[in-house]
């Protein structure tokens, strides 16, 4: 009973986003209630609509957890990631889960620099840097309004200018590191293993050598499509062919 303490009462509140509200509410009575397929049912619901939520895919993940699906609960976690971008309840659920996975690797050590650099950029997802540089773009056009439009006394000038200066940079670097997240997420599509276990091929065919196995809940980095096969790097740095209905992108 324990268990269930800390996703109830996450689960509560993250509820204020914009969803189909009624099936996301219903999709909470039914968890409480503890009928975590009828949850299933009314969060993915919540999901079909237009809008979309860090939260339903957030309560989708605990309800599928509770089930032990470790795929799917794995799947939505990282979606309410992809949508609001470091969270610690969502990031501690998904390390419970992940907890449970039966392949352990370890992941390849990165350079200190590439470490610090991913880093900064996950801090937040691509629109949130824009949205950052957005803001800070209209600081620098306020700032030099007032430079323009106003004779500030000779003495407060320089530091309106150095304002400017900083707000102009910040703005441009944010977008910039924005695209550049954007570009990264698009070549880096992440994907997560569906079935119980699958034969990683050294080539695209049912012939070719079986290389390893991996199990459900893994997630892997998609670097190719073809012909209904996808070639998949892990972060240790091993590569091979997979099915594609054997994964389901995040």
């Amino acid at each position: 009973m324990k268990k269930l303490f800390p996703f109830l009462t996450v689960l509560l509140s993250l509820s204020a986003y914009s969803i189909q509200v009624d099936d996301f509410n219903q999709g909470n009575q039914f968890y409480a209630d503890g009928d975590f397929q009828a949850a299933i049912e009314s969060y993915e619901r919540s999901l079909s609509g237009s809008e979309v939520s860090p939260a339903a895919y957030y309560n989708l993940g605990n309800a599928y957890f509770q089930q032990g699906q470790l795929a799917k609960s794995i799947l939505n976690y990282e979606r309410a990631l992809q949508l609001k971008g470091s969270d610690e309840e969502i990031i501690r659920n998904l390390n419970i889960a992940r907890g449970q996975l039966v392949d352990e690797i370890d992941p390849l050590p990165r350079p200190l620099l590439t470490r610090v650099y991913r880093g900064l950029v996950e801090l937040f997802q691509p629109s949130g840097w824009i949205k950052m540089g957005v803001v800070f773009f209209l600081f620098f056009v306020l700032i030099t309004a007032v430079l323009i439009l106003r004779r500030e006394p000779s003495g407060r000038r320089p530091l309106f200018v150095t304002m400017a200066f900083i707000f102009i940079g910040v703005s441009f670097m944010a977008n910039l590191l924005g695209e550049f997240e954007s570009r990264h997420l698009e070549r880096n599509k992440t994907a997560i293993i569906m079935n119980a276990n699958v034969y990683v091929k050294s080539g695209p065919d049912e012939d070719t050598e079986d290389l390893f196995v991996l199990h459900e809940g893994t997630t892997v980095a998609v670097r190719e499509t073809f012909s209904g096969w996808k070639r998949v790097r892990l972060v240790d740095g091993k590569i091979g062919w997979i099915p594609t209905e054997s994964v389901e992108e995040i």
